[in-house]
């Protein structure tokens, strides 16, 4: 996952964001981006011109081969509103901030399906968690091979119960 140059190699399957915001920092100075990038730049049009080049805004912003929207994923943690979170009286965590957790022998609730519950998924299976839920919108396509064993019971709205 997150392959997005040849020369980047992961130290594991799946890259924390310090690993993936270092890569592409990296990347950026390597190939002289810092002086072609311009930020804070609020986009209000996007359109080709006549030739095909993207345009953004208006001309005088330059005109483009691509373009690429990088509406960072990588950014500030968003947690989204449960009705009655208020009332659990258990530990909640964003799947950014799970260093130094510990999961062992406790029973984990993973909402969401994304990259992020896979990792979080693969980071309780390793700190031996007693069952691991997730509650997702649909099956999961991007779930490792090694994590397969995992899926026990896959119920009819999108959740399966994980069992470490």
């Amino acid at each position: 996952m997150y392959r997005f140059h040849p020369s980047v190699k992961w130290k594991g399957g799946y890259p924390n964001r310090k690993e993936i915001v270092g890569e592409i920092e990296r990347l950026w100075k390597r190939y002289g981006l810092d002086e072609k990038t311009k930020f804070d730049t609020r986009v209000e049009r996007v359109y080709k011109d006549e030739q095909g080049r993207w345009i953004i805004n208006d001309p005088s912003q330059g005109r483009f081969d691509g373009v690429i929207a990088a509406i960072g994923t990588c950014g500030d943690p968003k947690t989204p509103h449960v009705p009655g979170l208020d009332n659990f009286k258990g530990p909640v965590y964003h799947s950014s901030k799970l260093d130094g957790v510990n999961a062992e022998g406790k029973k984990v609730l993973i909402i969401g399906g994304g990259a992020s519950a896979i990792e979080a998924l693969e980071f309780v299976h390793h700190e031996k968690a007693e069952k691991a839920y997730i509650l997702a919108r649909s099956e999961k396509y991007a779930v490792p091979s090694t994590l397969f064993h995992l899926m026990t019971d896959m119920t009819t709205d999108g959740s399966f119960l994980a069992t470490p």
